[in-house]
């Protein structure tokens, strides 16, 4: 139950990681800080030590002896406090290093958003408030100022693509919804993934793999840095031999007809924001004119799965959102009044009340909103009262 009063009660650092102890159902990172100005991550949940292998793989169940070793104990769980840097992220990225005694999990996000995380980080002076608020508005894409540059080499080798490879060259790798820049690369990098996989592991287990983004991401970016791979060549084709750059053509093509077909043949209007949209919908009605009546979108979005502004995709329905934020929310600790938070939506899910969904503009356009903790501040910004009332 991660509703735990003794999660909400905690008074310190201290206090919360005993709370956390006890939730033993789920892991999840937890991110803190306490008035005592501590920092840290804790991850709850339990993690099995296995007598043979780590999980990933079906194990045979024969003679006696429990294939279970116990749990990684609570204080060999992934943490820190306190740390050197003066500052904690997590990106569902891998959090242990390679000196980790235990197995801890095979599925883990490419470090694309924690990179960028560092970097900004890194930036030279004292963070503010409206810094880390922009931080998180980041669109700026680290796998696409890794990659792009060996796709540009590619598409500028034909004429039917040079004109993409050219936009591509004059892109500053944001993901921002009103550029052509991210449109091209995360169409010809989606086509290039299929024609690198999809031949070897036939349909069903390439769609698998395809939809599972955290398995095969970095290991395709280390791919095309090495320039060289026998998941390259088809095997459909045994008279021929192809390479990188026979791949990359052959998506920049793919990605040209899906583009023309979308968003039609000027390639300087291919922006990203109308193709990579959000919608969000009521569970009571998703679709047609009563899901836009009860929702809300599509919404231009920019951002991508690899930048801190994340508007992830699944892979086999691009380009269509289905990974954002659920809050946006920056805390000032020396600010007792009030925090910045804002919502997809809004404070209330009672349907048509003028407070469910009036946060969205805010939400998409990185509007500060602000809630008011001190009861003179409250009561100084208060615009309507919702009363919750028991019944009886």
């Amino acid at each position: 139950d991660i509703g735990r009063v003794e999660i909400l009660e905690a008074k310190n650092s201290v206090d919360l990681k005993n709370a956390l102890k006890q939730l033993s159902m789920v892991c999840l990172n937890w991110v803190f800080a306490d008035d005592q100005g501590r920092i840290g991550y804790q991850v709850s949940g339990r993690v099995p030590i296995r007598q043979k292998g780590h999980g990933t793989f079906l194990s045979p169940v024969s003679g006696t002896g429990d294939p279970w070793q116990g749990w990684i104990p609570d204080d060999q769980m992934p943490a820190a406090l306190d740390p050197p840097a003066g500052w904690i992220g997590t990106c569902n990225h891998k959090i242990v290093p390679q000196s980790y005694p235990y197995y801890y999990s095979s599925y883990f996000a490419p470090r694309y958003r924690y990179d960028r995380l560092k970097e900004l980080m890194a930036l030279p002076g004292r963070k503010t408030p409206n810094q880390m608020w922009m931080f998180q508005r980041d669109t700026l894409n680290p796998m696409a100022r890794i990659i792009a540059p060996k796709m540009i080499d590619a598409l500028m080798q034909h004429p039917d693509t040079r004109e993409m490879g050219a936009i591509l060259s004059d892109w500053n790798y944001q993901d921002d919804p009103d550029t052509a820049g991210p449109a091209i690369f995360q169409t010809v990098y989606r086509f290039l993934a299929k024609a690198v996989f999809e031949d070897e592991l036939k349909n069903a287990d390439s769609d698998l793999l395809l939809n599972t983004w955290y398995f095969w991401q970095e290991r395709l970016q280390h791919m095309i840095l090495e320039g060289r791979s026998v998941w390259f060549d088809d095997v459909r084709t045994p008279d021929q031999n192809e390479t990188l750059t026979d791949l990359f053509l052959i998506a920049g093509h793919r990605a040209r007809a899906f583009l023309e077909a979308a968003l039609g043949p000027d390639m300087n209007r291919w922006h990203w924001g109308r193709v990579h949209t959000l919608s969000l919908r009521n569970p009571l009605a998703q679709k047609g004119w009563i899901g836009r009546l009860l929702g809300k979108g599509p919404l231009s979005m920019g951002g991508s799965g690899e930048t801190l502004y994340r508007g992830w995709y699944d892979f086999d329905a691009p380009f269509f959102v289905t990974h954002c934020a659920s809050l946006r929310m920056m805390v000032d600790f020396a600010d007792t009044n009030k925090i910045m938070a804002v919502l997809p939506g809004g404070v209330t899910g009672r349907m048509f009340h003028p407070h469910q969904k009036d946060q969205v503009t805010s939400y998409m356009s990185g509007e500060q909103k602000y809630w008011w903790f001190s009861d003179s501040a409250i009561n100084g910004h208060t615009v309507s009262t919702l009363a919750l009332i028991p019944g009886g």
